[in-house]
Order: C-alpha cells, then structure tokens, then sequence
C-alpha cells in the first residue's frame, strides 16, 4: 500500500494511501493488516483483499494521551501492535508508556495501564517503560511486553 519513498498520510486504494513510518504490524480475526504509524501518531487498517487503507484511531501529526472514539483518541509514538481473539486491538506506545486497547467495532480506544509514569512493575501497578513490542496468545492468557531494557511476561492478561 502506498508508495515506496513517499510519505504522507491519506485513506485510500493501494497506490493513493500514504503512512509517515509504519512500524508495528499484525493482523486481525479477519486478516485485515493492523498498522501501528509512528510518526503519523495513529493506527491503520488495510482490507488486505480489496486494497482499501482506513484509518481507525488517532489524529495525524497529534501526539498525545487522550482515550476517545476514532480521530479523538492520542497516541505517542504508537510501535508495537497485536490484536487479540475478540478483534481488539493492542498498541504499546513508546514515548507515553502506555498499553492502549482498541475496540475496533466502535474504534472506542481505552488505556489498559493506569500511569503515564516509566517503571518496572507487574500489570497490576501497570507501568511501562517505553514498551514497543507485545504479543498474545491464541486465547488471551499469557502476554509478552519489550520494553526499554526489560521483557515482561504476564500470566493473565486482565482485560
């Protein structure tokens, strides 16, 4: 999708939509691909059989922290990006320290920790430091979250 060496930012079919740096990939329940932009400061979502590149959260060029519907939500520095069973998205962002939860049906997004605050705790205290990666298992027990020098793994998810 898009253009090799053009950057930029726009909905569209294949060639006219444009990412800013696209770092974090997955795919959804439907193998729609997830994209996790990093400059642009917003998640992605291409229809992988028709093409078509939609936007589901943040507000291009916004950095921030605010939960929301679609274009209200903020991000900073959205990197890493899985999705679980029930078609949610998960974005670890980089420069907030946040785990942030996309429910795609209503593109609501909701932080999963609790701190904007760096740190070394369990997901019960919920602090990160500048994660940018995460992942799941098949049933949404166990998560992997790397981290500015650390790796956490989580036995129950808690969401």
């Amino acid at each position: 999708m898009g253009v090799g060496g053009e950057k930029g930012f726009a909905n569209g079919q294949r060639a006219a939509a444009r990412f800013s740096k696209p770092c974090g990939l997955a795919l959804d329940v439907d193998r729609h691909l997830i994209v996790a932009d990093v400059v642009n400061q917003c998640i992605w979502k291409v229809a992988t059989a028709k093409g078509r590149v939609m936007m589901v959260a943040g507000h291009v060029g916004h950095e921030g922290f605010a939960n929301g519907e679609g274009a209200a939500a903020r991000f900073h520095s959205p990197l890493g990006i899985t999705v679980d069973s029930n078609n949610n998205i998960l974005v670890a962002t980089t420069d907030n320290h946040h785990i942030w939860m996309i429910a795609v049906a209503m593109a609501r997004v909701t932080t999963v920790s609790d701190s904007s605050n760096a740190g070394f705790l369990d997901v019960v205290s919920a602090l990160f430091n500048a994660p940018m990666s995460l992942t799941l298992d098949k049933g949404n027990h166990h998560q992997t979250i790397a981290g500015f020098s650390n790796v956490m793994h989580l036995n129950s998810c808690g969401w």
